[in-house]
């Protein structure tokens, strides 16, 4: 209890949110924040809201934030940092420049955004408004930073004889930049690193870098792979060169698709997979019936599940040309 009393004494903000948060260990100064993790090494949520013009930051302070319930679950685990944006500012310029910096920053496109911040400030993942209130956010960010903080110690455990794969796909799904890339550069040093080449490249693609000098010499090793890491990698390259060229290139995009099908051999789903990828092009287009001649090859599907997509999505593209 003396710990708890001294932590919510370094931590005070100023904002008009301060009266209602009442008993969270909490701060809407982040430098204080982050000193305060440091010295009592606990995670922080920094929680990015816009109090009085966003009605899920609302309910998120009022739901969450001030329910004593989650107060009693998260209060001696993580600390929480308000970088709060509302309309009529009433915050010290200090502050509102920290919370400019931190929306710059962490790229901050909506609110209310919630990152869950190691005590060393690394990023471990990102959250959503939690729409089913207190305790399933109470559940989801402990078990969040438990698998981080596993996936840390395995990551730590040097086992050269490891397959990295496994890790670096569960590092993915939190999305803590630091252990991917860790992770993915392991992958590429290692004897089967056709996985981990087309994963570079599309890191490079997502960077804006596809067309640079290291993008096209990973590319052309991912092309001298062999047997089934070579198909699955044509098949991840068509993908990827379609998301960087449809909006650009129409035709050139099309057109490498059209030719992964024809000759990829390919399994029945990855067909799938494509058509469905040209129907939704098309419906972009407007070209309604070149879309619905690639949902008609998913309708007759002998999958029962790309079959029934493929039917439900030929009744949407008929209702656009009945319009």
């Amino acid at each position: 209890m003396k710990n708890l009393i001294v932590l919510l004494t370094l931590l005070v903000g100023i904002s008009p949110l301060s009266a209602q948060i009442g008993k969270i260990p909490s701060t809407f100064n982040y430098e204080r924040g982050e000193e305060v993790a440091q010295i009592y090494q606990k995670p922080m949520v920094l929680c990015f809201l816009a109090s009085d013009e966003c009605i899920w930051s609302d309910r998120f302070i009022k739901e969450v934030l001030d329910d004593p319930k989650f107060y009693e679950e998260m209060r001696k685990q993580f600390i929480f940092t308000i970088a709060d944006f509302p309309k009529i500012n009433t915050q010290e310029a200090d502050i509102l420049k920290i919370n400019n910096e931190l929306k710059e920053k962490f790229n901050i496109v909506s609110f209310p955004t919630f990152i869950l911040l190691s005590h060393d400030g690394e990023e471990i993942t990102r959250l959503s408004f939690p729409t089913s209130g207190h305790a399933d956010f109470a559940h989801k960010i402990g078990s969040l930073f438990d698998e981080y903080t596993n996936l840390v110690k395995e990551v730590e455990n040097n086992n050269p004889h490891r397959d990295v794969k496994p890790l670096y796909i569960r590092a993915l799904s939190l999305n803590t930049p630091k252990l991917v890339e860790k992770l993915l550069q392991e992958g590429l040093k290692s004897e089967d690193n056709g996985y981990f080449l087309i994963e570079k490249y599309v890191s490079f693609s997502t960077d804006g870098k596809r067309d640079s000098q290291e993008a096209r010499k990973i590319r052309r090793q991912i092309l001298k792979l062999q047997g089934d890491e070579l198909s699955a990698a044509k098949m991840r390259l068509a993908l990827c060169d379609f998301q960087a060229l449809h909006n650009v290139k129409p035709n050139v995009a099309v057109g490498m698709i059209y030719r992964l099908i024809d000759h990829g051999k390919l399994e029945e789903d990855e067909v799938a997979k494509l058509n469905h990828l040209l129907a939704n092009h098309f419906i972009e287009e407007k070209d309604y019936m070149t879309a619905k001649r690639f949902a008609d090859k998913m309708a007759g599907s002998s999958s029962n599940s790309t079959r029934k997509e493929g039917e439900k999505l030929v009744t949407t593209i008929e209702k656009m040309i009945s319009y």
